[in-house]
């Protein structure tokens, strides 16, 4: 819930900003002073001459709630122009607006920023799945009191496991003359012995509980992959060189506090989501060298537009899969099909081309959109963990 609150309130900002980049029309209200409250010059209409400022000067708590609900919606009418032609019709959206006809439309800044700040908030909805172990619950008593047999039995051996690799363990630390390294080894195999042992427990108590109680063991066993992240902070035997970019004790940090690290990535994320677009404009800019009529700022304008529809996309899968609860693999097969096809039709539109010379742009932009997002993923996580 905290998560979910810091994600609307990043919404609201991002609104509001991109509000400040964009100011709406036909907000004013009525005409009620015959001067600019601004520059004081006479004003006839809504809107001063000289300074643009609106001639209605608002002083309600309900102008207040007007101003969040168009910082996070753009409620004057060019939203609802922008977004049907974003999703269907990209690419005379973006022919639109690299050739001037701008005032009907969301500028493609204001509406990257907008995009983002609900792609985070859809973002914190989001659950990372643990793994799931499908145990076989028997249909009658007998067969269940076996299967606890079997898990008694299962634990008891991985404890015994455990207490081997531990002796070894402790055999090495007082051999001085032990290679270099295999207490370190040793160190590891008993952390995964100590990871399969609690997991044996856990399937161990489960099956007690069946015996008796089948209905509360319905569905299958949720392994934390956190714990496994915290053990394997602790094993001697993780050797890290990433040239300085990170140390050993931040790396091992970040895997003992994996509800932080996931909170710092996607906080760096969305600090940092600007750097696709600089990332993803010398892909374009290749595609175009030989072309005097393509401009670097009409590429900037297809990025921009195209990751706002990218980030739309995520919004719904989201949504379809949270709210809808529908199957996730299947929406997110259906994405996949839908990211390409959207670039073909506003590269297509946006540059006026041919379906063959649209077709093996979009091959070679997915190339390079796929390379750019391993080096913002790659980032990301440096930032996150050095930080």
């Amino acid at each position: 819930m905290p998560e979910s609150i810091g994600a609307l309130g990043d919404l609201v900002t991002g609104g509001l900003a991109a509000d400040a980049l964009t100011p709406a029309a036909g907000r004013a209200g009525k005409h009620h002073s015959p001067h600019c409250a601004n520059c004081g010059n006479a004003v006839t209409a809504r809107f001063c001459a000289h300074c643009g400022q609106p001639t209605h000067i608002h002083r309600s708590m309900l102008h207040v709630g007007e101003e969040f609900l168009h910082g996070l919606t753009h409620f004057d009418g060019k939203a609802w122009q922008t977004l049907p032609m974003l999703v269907l019709k990209p690419g005379r959206l973006t022919r639109d607006y690299v050739y001037g006809k701008r005032a009907r439309y969301v500028p493609p800044v204001a509406l990257f920023l907008l995009t983002v700040f609900l792609m985070f908030f859809a973002f914190s909805f989001i659950k990372m799945p643990a793994t799931d172990l499908d145990l076989e619950v028997g249909k009658t008593r007998a067969e269940r009191v076996v299967q606890a047999k079997k898990a008694h039995a299962a634990e008891a051996a991985a404890k015994a496991g455990l207490v081997e690799a531990e002796a070894k363990l402790a055999a090495l630390g007082k051999d001085p003359n032990g290679k270099p390294g295999a207490a370190g080894t040793q160190a590891g195999a008993v952390a995964a012995l100590e990871a399969a042992t609690n997991l044996a427990s856990a399937v161990r108590e489960r099956a007690d509980t069946a015996i008796d109680h089948p209905e509360k063991v319905q569905g299958p066993l949720e392994v934390d992959w956190k714990e496994n992240l915290k053990s394997l902070s602790t094993n001697p035997s993780l050797n890290v060189n990433m040239g300085g970019l990170t140390s050993e004790a931040q790396l091992r940090h970040a895997l003992a506090n994996p509800d932080l690290t996931l909170f710092k990535l996607q906080e760096k994320a969305y600090k940092y989501s600007w750097l696709l677009i600089p990332l993803s404009l010398p892909w374009l800019w290749m595609m175009f060298a030989w072309r005097r009529s393509v401009h670097l700022y009409d590429h900037a304008v297809f990025s921009l537009y195209s990751l706002s529809f990218m980030s739309l996309l995520f919004v719904a899968d989201v949504a379809l899969t949270r709210l809808a609860r529908l199957e996730v693999g299947p929406v997110i097969g259906i994405s996949l099909l839908i990211a390409p096809v959207h670039i073909f039709v506003q590269m297509k539109g946006a540059y006026a081309l041919g379906f063959w010379s649209a077709a093996w742009r979009t091959g070679f932009l997915l190339i390079g959109a796929i390379l750019s997002l391993s080096l913002f993923i790659a980032a990301i996580v440096l930032l996150g963990i050095a930080a």
